[in-house]
This record gives C-alpha cells, sequence and structure tokens, in this order.
C-alpha cells in the first residue's frame, strides 16, 4: 500500500524536467514494483529508469527529457484547460441523488488545500442559493462574491486548479447527453 502511494505521488507530479525523473527513479529503487503495470514500467524503461539500474542519463538524453516535459506539459493543460471534442461534454442536467463540485490542486492532484473544511459545493450544501429556472451559479476564487458564500469553492492565488462535477444517481439525460454545464467564465 504504502508503495502505491508513493507512486501516485510521484506520477501526480507531471514531470517537467529530469529532477521529477530522478525523484520518480529513486521511489522505483526504493519500493517495490510489483503493483505497477508492465506499459507504465515499459514507459519509465524508455527513459532509463528501471529497478536495479542506475539512472544517468547523458547531456543529450537530458536535453531530450527536458523538452518532451515541457511539450507534454503543455499539451496537457491545453487540452485539459478548454476541451475540445464533443465527448468531453457528457454531463446530465438532473441527478436522483444529488451533485458536487470540488476543486483539486492540479500539481497534488488532491483536494486544494485551503481555509474552507472542503473546497467544494454541492447540491447539499445548506443555504444553496439556486436560480429561478433552477439552475445553480458556483463561484471559484480566493474569496467569495458578497452573498455568494454558499455558491462558492476556495481557490489559492498562483496555484492551477481543476474541478470535477460530480453526479450521484444520474436520469436520462446523463445516458443520452441532452445537456452539458456551462463554461467556467471570468467574472469582474
Amino acid at each position: 500500500m504504502a508503495s502505491t502511494i508513493l507512486f501516485e505521488l510521484v506520477a501526480a507530479n507531471k514531470p517537467k524536467s529530469p529532477v521529477a525523473l530522478e525523484l520518480l527513479n529513486k521511489v522505483v529503487q526504493e519500493e517495490p514494483t510489483d503493483t505497477i503495470d508492465a506499459t507504465t514500467l515499459g514507459f519509465w524503461a524508455s527513459v532509463g529508469i528501471m529497478k536495479g539500474k542506475s539512472f544517468a542519463p547523458d547531456e543529450r538524453m537530458k536535453k531530450i527529457l527536458t523538452e518532451a516535459a515541457a511539450v507534454g506539459d503543455a499539451t496537457a493543460r491545453a487540452i485539459v484547460y478548454r476541451w475540445r471534442g464533443a465527448d468531453g461534454y457528457w454531463y446530465p442536467d438532473t441527478i436522483k441523488n444529488f451533485w458536487s463540485v470540488i476543486v483539486y490542486d492540479n500539481q497534488t492532484r488532491s483536494m486544494m488545500q485551503t481555509d474552507q473544511r472542503f473546497p467544494s459545493v454541492s447540491s447539499q450544501t445548506k443555504g444553496l442559493k439556486v436560480n429561478n429556472d433552477g439552475s445553480v451559479d458556483v463561484y471559484f476564487g480566493p474569496t467569495a462574491p458578497a452573498g455568494e458564500e454558499k455558491n462558492w469553492a476556495q481557490t489559492i492565488p498562483g496555484k492551477s486548479w481543476n474541478i470535477l462535477l460530480r453526479l450521484y444517481g444520474p436520469l436520462q439525460p446523463f445516458f443520452d447527453k441532452t445537456w452539458r454545464p456551462g463554461e467556467i467564465e471570468l467574472q469582474s
């Protein structure tokens, strides 16, 4: 269990330089790898990270790894920032039980650590403001807009984040893909 947690921690911090790969190598050398699938082990081996072998990329390989990490990081951010495929909008407008929106830290891939106990808004939030048409406006930012505290999830200035919309007990719109939530819009 501890090994899996360490591997997930390293994997969550997507390599942006060979330093991150050195950290991954340290974990590979010090922890059992029997819980890691063969494909992942193959990816690591392709850049020189293998259990029992030293990871010592030469200057040429360091340059390649640095460029590849920068391109991969930029590509991942571009894809996640604005999903371009219609299949990225596969959400229902109604649910049987409840919904929640949670703010996650892009670097740790865990809930954003803020002054809020949970940086989230849910249909179960007491005092949640619901619009006349049944929709709900959810606000994200370091401070809540005046009067919107119950509809607000806190973020940290300078820290990248993403959200996860969870639907518990989706109804037919989930399956026939007839609705999607609105985009996050910058407020002045």
